[in-house]
Parts: C-alpha cells; sequence; structure tokens
C-alpha cells in the first residue's frame, strides 16, 4: 500500500505533537513552600536580568526610564558627566515563585517569576511619539531555551505600515506567555535539579546556581516594543541594532553555605544508611 508524502508528513507532525506533549507532561510545577509528590520543598530565590551594552545604548539614547514592577527590584549605576548622567550599568532582580521539575530525573526544566519591569519612553522628535511597555512574570524555559513573559502596553501598531501604536489615543491590553526572548547558552548543574541524588525527600532546597547567556528578542517581541513605546525614525533602528538583550544569573553560594548544605546532605546520607543497618540487625519476630 502507498501512502502519499502529505499524508506521510501529517503523521509525522502528529507523532512530534504526541512526543512533545508527552516530554511537556513530565515536569511537575512546583510552587515556593510547598511540597511537590517526592517529597521536596523548594524555598524559592531570585535571578537577575543583566542589561547587555548594546540595550543599555538604546534605553539611554532613548531616555528611557525604567521601573521596577514589585516585587522586583531595578539597580542602576549612573555616571555623571558635563552633559548630564548616563546609565553604566542596570539589572533587574525578580522573585522566583516556582520551577517545573522534571518527574522523573529531579532536573529542572522551567522557572517562574514574578514581579517584573515598566520602560517609559518620553516624546523626543524622530525616536519616539512616548509609550509605556511593562514586561512582567518571567518564565524561562531551560528546554526550548526560551523567556516568556506578560507584556503589557498599545499594541495596536503591530502588523500596521507604521509600526508603532497611534499617539492620540492609548488602548492598553495584556499579553501573557508571550515568547519574548531566546537565549543561547545555558551554564550550571540544572541536570542535577533539587534533588540530591541519590537521596530522596523530605529535602528543602532553593535555586541552584545558573548562567543563560546570548538573549535575543522575537520578531513578534520587536514588533510588540516598537508599538507600545512609540518608536519611529532613528528609535526603530537603534532598537533594531540591539543584537544581545543581556544575561540571567542567579547569585552563586557563599562557601560557608555551601559547605552547611554539603555537611547537611552527609548527615542526611549517615543516618539513612544506620536506620537502613539497624533494620537490617533487627532480628525477625517469631
Amino acid at each position: 500500500m502507498r501512502y502519499s508524502s502529505r499524508l506521510l508528513t501529517a503523521i509525522g507532525s502528529l507523532v512530534t505533537i504526541a512526543l512533545s506533549s508527552t516530554q511537556v507532561h513530565a515536569s511537575t510545577f512546583v510552587a515556593v513552600n510547598t511540597t511537590a509528590p517526592n517529597g521536596i520543598v523548594f524555598t524559592g530565590g531570585d535571578f537577575t536580568l543583566n542589561t547587555s551594552a548594546g540595550l543599555l545604548d538604546f534605553l539611554n539614547v532613548q531616555k528611557v526610564s525604567v521601573q521596577g514592577v514589585d516585587p522586583s527590584v531595578v539597580t542602576e549605576a549612573l555616571t555623571p558627566h558635563p552633559g548630564g548622567i548616563t546609565r553604566t550599568a542596570l539589572s533587574l532582580t525578580s522573585v522566583v515563585d516556582g520551577v517545573w521539575v522534571d518527574s522523573s530525573s529531579g532536573a529542572i526544566t522551567g522557572l517562574s517569576s514574578i514581579g517584573g519591569v515598566t520602560w517609559n519612553a518620553p516624546f523626543q522628535n524622530n525616536l519616539s511619539h512616548g509609550g509605556v511597555l511593562s514586561i512582567t512574570n518571567l518564565q524561562i524555559d531551560f528546554q526550548s531555551q526560551r523567556v516568556y513573559a506578560s507584556l503589557t502596553g498599545d499594541f495596536r501598531g503591530v502588523g500596521t505600515a507604521e509600526g508603532h501604536a497611534p499617539y492620540d489615543s492609548e488602548v492598553t491590553t495584556t499579553l501573557n506567555n508571550f515568547h519574548l526572548w531566546s537565549f543561547g547558552s545555558v551554564q550550571g548543574n540544572l541536570a542535577g535539579g533539587i534533588v540530591p541524588a541519590p537521596l530522596s525527600g523530605p529535602y528543602v532546597s532553593g535555586i541552584p546556581p545558573f548562567s543563560l547567556g546570548g538573549l535575543t528578542i522575537t520578531q513578534q517581541g520587536y514588533e510588540h516594543v516598537v508599538s507600545a513605546l512609540r518608536l519611529y525614525g532613528a528609535g526603530t533602528s537603534t532598537l533594531q541594532a540591539v543584537t544581545n538583550y543581556g544575561s540571567i544569573t542567579t547569585a552563586v553560594p557563599e562557601p560557608a553555605s555551601m559547605s552547611l548544605l554539603l555537611s547537611g546532605l552527609l548527615g542526611v546520607a549517615f543516618a539513612t544508611a544506620r536506620t537502613r543497618q539497624s533494620r537490617a540487625r533487627r532480628p525477625e519476630k517469631g
């Protein structure tokens, strides 16, 4: 029996979708201070989005004010000069409210956070008609190497010839789970997850140190930023020139904290071994 190439392609697509769905459902979401099915209690933590030099130049040229959305915190380094004050560094620290953990291996497959940042661009000739964009609830998918977010702004300019939203009115909408960035590199022991093999729960853990590099904006993300900030002229070309938006990192544990953690793990392992030995030596009841 012969099958057409279209039919085989359709069958292949269905198989791919089925496999992808299986991978998604293999991860369990563990919220802060809740107990996962395997007994793990996730204590939470935070990560920092470090702005690249290219994105920093764009924000400075556009004179965009940056404010954190609670509970996130924005940190700026300001350098005075004869012409005024220039930002030389900018970072955003977001609070992690949960993780996705592979149900079988314990590896961390994603992070979820609350809070975010708001960009406010003033009117500037040949740069912007003035606009506001909020980027909140960042979610990191380590498997697909994507960063999702909730975007709030006026996106009526997306798909139009102008590219920016009309500046005579404001219609704000929120887009959830929006694929904003992709990242090119991942460093850190995420494969170990929050389960210190071969030990099992109950176990309390935070986020292991990791670093994501090479954040690049998606085409849809670029268009939504242009629309919300009402960029035009040199404003759009300045944003288009940004090829790297920065990196996302977590703090590396202090040596004392790491020693305490290792001591705790060894203690749990020793106690578990002693319990097993005592059970093995215990005489059976007649």
